[in-house]
């Protein structure tokens, strides 16, 4: 039970931290209290069209990359496993559950997930009116959200990670290169394991159908993310 409430916790908790990300993230609110981005907008407009695409993107892709190690703390901790890969199944689970709120629908929740949700109790046939009103506006930002996974797929194959442990290992602690190796390996299973990989493939495909219809063009970088994906993931799986 403990587990529940901490996952319910959390539940109510991450949207609060999403819109205020959200909104302290875009080029209008970092102009007006940065003032070399300000200048830099001012001396080069076209930057400001780049900027204005791919800050918001960019914040929430890197505030969501730590939920799935919460999760995962959460589900070792307080839930029975009867195997160490039913960990990345619920991962997998939850994690799409938090995508899918907290990403795909998070224009419609707005600035409180409780009184989306206590409004949508009392009136229930609301929710096609929130979807159709909310959606549309925001194709832009998911067109980009989904550009931007091609190339957060293409820099996984780096393995920062990994490469950065063997090389403290390498050059601070002087250790043989097999060494070095062995303790740089594996990767981190909330972040990088099979149940958060799963969880982003399949927001991606389910952004791409929502979207689709109002914004044809979403299946171009969706094409390239799956395209992609299937070389990077292909590799990391077998090698």
């Amino acid at each position: 039970r403990l587990g529940w409430f901490c996952l319910l916790f959390l539940f109510i908790t991450w949207c609060p931290l999403v819109v205020f990300i959200s909104s302290w993230t875009t080029l209008s609110r970092l102009q007006a209290y940065v003032v070399p981005i300000r200048d830099l907008c001012t001396r080069y407009p076209q930057v400001q069209w780049i900027l204005e695409g791919v800050l918001a993107t960019a914040a929430l892709k890197l505030f969501l990359a730590f939920l799935p190690n919460i999760l995962l703390g959460i589900i070792q901790k307080f839930f029975l496993l009867k195997a160490g890969s039913w960990a990345q199944v619920r991962l997998e689970r939850w994690y799409f559950a938090f995508l899918t709120i907290f990403v795909l629908l998070v224009t419609m929740i707005g600035r409180s997930l409780v009184l989306t949700a206590v409004m949508l109790i009392e009136h229930p046939t609301k929710i096609i009116e929130l979807l159709s009103v909310s959606l549309p506006g925001a194709s832009h930002f998911y067109l980009n959200y989904v550009m931007l996974g091609s190339f957060t797929l293409a820099f996984e194959v780096i393995r920062v990670a990994n490469l950065v442990k063997y090389w403290m290992y390498k050059v601070l602690y002087q250790l043989p290169q097999e060494a070095a190796k062995q303790l740089s390996e594996p990767e981190d299973p909330g972040s990088f394991g099979i149940g958060a990989r799963m969880a982003l493939t399949m927001l991606m495909a389910a952004i791409s159908i929502v979207f689709c219809t109002c914004s044809p063009l979403i299946v171009i970088p969706a094409w390239a993310f799956f395209g992609i994906g299937e070389l990077v993931y292909g590799y990391l799986l077998v090698y």
